[in-house]
């Protein structure tokens, strides 16, 4: 019996993504009350029937939202599986091995070296982010399609 290879179902990550920002989405509009028939201005402290234009405004807010922060966590992580962080995280782990006095750390010896350390993380295999990115910017263009909309609409 073959197993199925990974990168075959790679497309997996992209659906999951898309789905959990969906469902973000639907709870941001949800909470700026979308399906609601009256909702408050908070510019003037007032109460007006939902119109169209208000929703196209929540739908245009709630994907770009959504967007700018898978965009931002995708990127954030796809940098650090790059390495980008191996500095700081090896100095965070130098501080505490400094600070660690228990005897099995003693018995070890010196800590490692950067150049060990980097050695040491280079080959372990890393995982890409690049699908956050990826459907990140995608909400970002829907987000844009339901600007141009609102500015058409007003």
């Amino acid at each position: 019996m073959n197993k199925p290879n990974i990168p075959e179902k790679a497309w997996v990550k992209y659906v999951v993504a898309a789905i959990a920002g969906l469902v973000a989405v639907i709870l941001i509009v949800w909470s700026r009350g979308f399906w609601d028939a009256e909702v408050i201005d908070y510019t003037t402290e007032n109460y007006h029937a939902v119109s169209s234009l208000d929703r196209v405004r929540i739908l245009s807010d709630a994907f770009f939202i959504v967007g700018a922060l898978m965009t931002s966590f995708g990127a954030i992580l796809f940098v650090s599986s790059h390495g980008a962080f191996d500095g700081l995280f090896f100095a965070i782990k130098s501080l505490t091995w400094f600070f660690r006095f228990r005897e099995d750390t003693l018995k070890k010896g010196r800590p490692m070296s950067f150049y060990e350390y980097r050695e040491e993380k280079a080959a372990k295999p890393r995982s890409p982010f690049l699908f956050l990115v990826l459907v990140g910017i995608a909400f970002i263009l829907i987000a844009g399609i339901f600007t141009i909309m609102f500015f058409k609409m007003s």
